[in-house]
């Protein structure tokens, strides 16, 4: 279960990291999805369960994905303690803190990445424009005015 765990991690920012790079830098997130993180945000460690919602709730390209990554992380957490419940083995004080410690990590980068899932399919373009206002803020439905 730690190695699946340690690949879950290693593949989460990998694709991370792809993905960001290939992302304008023209674009910021909707004013509507960052009041709703920004409240969630302020309650640690019980924000990502709060923000189970968002996906749904802010649809966009390949909504699902961020329950697809809970699913694999509930099976991974799931299934190492499966293992030491049914295997009934001696485990000291030391190892339950430190794989306590590694579920919280688990659950901090899953609920990151939906939240980054999130944030990265409602996106609006900005575009400069010289007039009295330096920025326009243009839905991404309006993309047939490129520059």
């Amino acid at each position: 279960v730690f190695g699946v765990s340690v690949l879950y991690v290693l593949f989460l920012c990998l694709f991370l990291l792809v993905h960001s790079c290939r992302m304008s830098k023209d674009q910021k997130t909707t004013k509507e999805v960052e009041s709703a993180y920004a409240k969630t945000n302020a309650i640690p460690i019980l924000d990502g369960l709060i923000e189970l919602p968002f996906p749904a709730r802010f649809r966009g390209s390949v909504w699902f994905l961020p329950y697809i990554m809970w699913a694999i992380f509930s099976a991974l957490v799931g299934g190492g303690a499966a293992l030491f419940v049914f295997e009934k083995e001696q485990i000291t004080q030391t190892t339950i803190i430190s794989l306590s410690a590694s579920v919280l990590l688990l659950y901090q980068i899953t609920s990151d990445f939906a939240e980054y899932w999130v944030h990265s399919r409602n996106q609006e373009i900005v575009y400069d424009v010289k007039c009295d206002d330096p920025t326009v803020v243009v839905p991404t439905s309006s993309r047939s005015r490129k520059r």
